[in-house]
């Protein structure tokens, strides 16, 4: 019965990855790499005007990336305005100085998007080196280590007497709860560094009457 529950949970905890964890990492990291070629553009098309308007430039002659990262060169005649790239498919013809107030904006908040998405992909990350470093057909604590672990809690006190059925049913349960606990605790660390000591006081408390 313990081994069948046992092998239920780890289903369960495998579903969750396939279906939740992976997805959410791989969509985190896509995005934020999409986000970080964005900001890039916007970076070289900011030093650009930065420069235009630093020499009072009326016409100049850049080099223009047309995709996949191939450069044609192009005479602008016309530096007072520039074609910017407000959101998606959505432009707009703004001044170099109007255009340098938006860029510079818009890199900012480029920038908290990356950081988030970077923060969603770590937490995800730490969720799945947790999950899977759960040994699949064995338990982390295994029932005689329960059974020493209670033996030296019970020093001096009377004799503790726990049948193999019992101490069985006991070590899965307190492996479940070290599981539960462990999950928990990672999808509380939202900075997606080590589970600390504030981590279990977010989750014990909630825990505890679940379990109840």
């Amino acid at each position: 019965m313990v081994a069948i529950e046992t092998s239920q949970e780890i289903q369960k905890y495998e579903q969750f990855l396939r279906e939740t964890v992976q997805p959410d990492l791989l969509k985190a990291i896509e995005e934020r790499n999409k986000l970080s070629e964005e900001c890039e553009q916007y970076n070289s098309l900011l030093v650009t005007c930065s420069k235009i308007k630093a020499a009072n430039l009326k016409s100049t002659e850049l080099r223009v990336d047309i995709g996949q990262r191939v450069f044609v060169n192009a005479q602008v005649d016309n530096c007072e305005k520039v074609i910017v790239k407000l959101t998606d498919d959505l432009f707009a013809e703004l001044t170099i100085d109007r255009a340098i107030i938006f860029i510079e904006k818009r890199i900012t908040l480029l920038k908290k998007e990356i950081e988030r998405l970077g923060t969603v992909a770590a937490n995800c990350q730490s969720t799945m080196t947790l999950m899977l470093s759960m040994p699949s057909h064995q338990t982390h604590l295994k029932p005689t280590t329960v059974k020493s672990l209670l033996t030296i809690g019970s020093r001096g006190k009377r004799k503790l007497a726990i049948n193999q059925e019992t101490l069985a049913v006991l070590s899965a349960l307190i492996n479940l709860l070290t599981r539960e606990l462990l999950l928990r605790c990672s999808k509380a660390n939202t900075k997606g560094q080590q589970i600390c000591l504030n981590d279990f006081k977010k989750v014990i408390a909630q825990l505890m009457l679940d379990f109840a």
